[in-house]
């Protein structure tokens, strides 16, 4: 605990002299009366230290710390308040969320053996990783116009930071994807104004194919599709699922052993974080308030998409490729895909949430629809509904709820 208070919270611009080692031994003193004694012994070190800190940080958030032989003598009373209390509180949150390897930036215990400090290493950019995984700032941006991106890449130009570089291009490929949202898809077979904005957008797709693993290329063939050429999409969704293997981490997942000792290997770690996820994060299929990108299959009506819609990567590979399948009228092929969307939901593949699986339940069904089994299709969506039974956030309502469709 003074390890933890001298070496690490009192480094942390803001925090220093903030707190002091009889605070640190006041709380230790009230656990040693709460907890057995059993407790306190050397194999129970870790435990019993996250158990101080837990009390420490609540101290600090309440601002109670009574004192141990005059407990109704508070000693934060007056003491941390304002922006003081707010960064201390902010360091300690974050350090409790390492655990033990916080103590670990430490010089005093710098001497460790290499293997644990690259243990050390390895588990705090783990964390890291799962912090933002799980995080809505992983989400792509809402809205943007084409001064945005422009903006963004000045920025990029006149920086000379390579981390925020690294920063601001990662948002750049997300500006890339709303400004792909934003444009008509145009038909290249046209006249040169068109073919010249479908290069545009190509370029603009291109961009954000960096953005992560697979998002970039699905939007590419979803261009294709939309300009009913199937074959290009069918290669790009083939190369796309190669993509998509075990070792990828979805929006909201836990981190894995498996992929702890992935993140062992120094290559991910010299990379950086936001270009790990560009080579591991699957992020799922986000459609808000786009009409220009969202699949007419997927469409109740014309009017039709001015709700959020996030569909599972997997699946939506599979559908865009049962979809071409269905154009081309490869009957098997199309039946293969089918299959493959009902075995990514059976299997619960990058579906972190019910949103996600209701979504997925929602897609199947209008593959089935589109085939005419509208017995299947209505299967699909009332299990949707009961996954997920928000009206407002699944469309499955709204399809079933369309007059004499599945009588």
């Amino acid at each position: 605990m003074k390890i933890l208070l001298k070496n690490v919270i009192s480094e942390s611009p803001g925090c220093k002299d903030l707190l002091c080692s009889y605070f640190i031994k006041t709380i230790l003193l009230w656990l040693s009366e709460e907890l057995p004694t059993s407790v306190w012994k050397p194999d129970n070190l870790i435990p019993c230290f996250m158990k101080c800190f837990k009390r420490l940080v609540y101290c600090v958030e309440y601002s109670v710390c009574p004192h141990y032989f005059i407990p109704e003598n508070n000693l934060f009373e007056n003491k941390i308040i304002g922006q003081s209390r707010t960064k201390l509180l902010q360091k300690l949150n974050e350090s409790h969320d390492y655990g033990l390897q916080c103590i670990f930036s430490s010089e005093k215990i710098s001497n460790l053996p290499s293997f644990t400090r690259q243990q050390r290493n390895v588990d705090m950019f783990a964390n890291d990783i799962q912090k933002i995984i799980k995080s809505n700032s992983i989400l792509p941006i809402q809205s943007t116009t084409i001064m945005d991106y422009e903006r963004c890449l000045k920025s990029i130009l006149l920086s000379k930071s390579k981390q925020i570089r690294s920063i601001l291009l990662h948002n750049m490929t997300s500006l890339s994807f709303n400004t792909v949202h934003t444009m008509q898809l145009p038909n290249p077979y046209g006249n040169i104004y068109k073919y010249k904005q479908y290069k545009t957008c190509i370029c603009y797709i291109l961009q954000s194919i960096q953005h992560d693993a697979v998002s970039g290329w699905m939007m590419l063939a979803t261009l294709f599709y939309k300009h009913r050429q199937y074959k290009k999409a069918l290669c790009v969704l083939l190369y796309s699922l190669t993509k998509c293997t075990t070792k990828k981490l979805g929006f909201g997942a836990n981190i894995s052993n498996e992929h702890r000792e992935l993140f062992r290997y120094n290559t991910f770690r010299k990379l950086g974080i936001i270009r790990t996820l560009r080579i591991l994060f699957l992020r799922p299929i986000d459609f808000f308030d786009k009409p220009n990108s969202i699949l007419d299959e997927l469409k109740i009506n014309d009017k039709d998409f001015n709700q959020r819609t996030v569909i599972p990567p997997v699946t939506y590979i599979h559908l865009l490729t049962f979809l071409c399948h269905y154009c081309l009228n490869n009957i098997r092929n199309y039946q293969e895909s089918l299959g493959d969307i009902r075995l990514t939901i059976e299997e619960d593949y990058f579906m972190s949430d019910n949103g996600l699986r209701a979504a997925a339940f929602d897609c199947l069904g209008v593959a089935f629809q589109i085939i005419g089994d509208t017995e299947a299709a209505r299967e699909a969506f009332v299990k949707s509904t009961e996954i997920f039974p928000y009206q407002l956030d699944n469309r499955s309502f709204q399809r079933l709820a369309i007059p004499k469709k599945y009588r």
